[in-house]
């Protein structure tokens, strides 16, 4: 009796502490801001930083037919957004940036790693 009950309440918490509203279906994904950082130094920078970058997730709410709303995602890596990529930080070049949602959905943006001496010679032209 004790184990029926113990199951029962760890049910009832679970289903408590869900905060998942299964009306709503994303339908839509789209890039509001990049990134503060899309120039990463060859050699120093290591990963990628997607701070600053937002998206926003268009769903439908399939409880009331046909209400769009939209939320805004602060973070890229949170609401179970993917972020892929196959930069080589010790490579120059321009690399593409793919945020996933599920694998029905996908943005990308494009981020550039340039070498410490070309940031010199662009600081030390600058400068004359």
């Amino acid at each position: 009796m004790k184990t029926l009950c113990k199951v029962t309440m760890c049910i009832v918490i679970c289903f408590s502490l869900t905060s998942c509203d299964w009306g709503l279906k994303i339908i839509g994904f789209e890039l509001v801001t990049y990134p503060d950082k899309l120039f990463y130094v060859a050699g120093v920078d290591e990963e990628i930083d997607v701070a600053g970058g937002t998206v926003l997730l268009v769903t439908h709410d399939n409880k009331n037919n046909s209400k769009l709303r939209n939320e805004q995602v602060e973070r890229m890596d949170s609401h179970g957004l993917t972020i892929r990529h196959n930069i080589d930080f010790n490579a120059e070049g321009i690399y593409i940036v793919k945020i996933e949602w599920s694998s029905e959905y996908t943005i990308s943006f494009p981020i550039q790693v340039v070498s410490l001496e070309e940031i010199r010679r662009i600081m030390e032209s600058s400068v004359e």
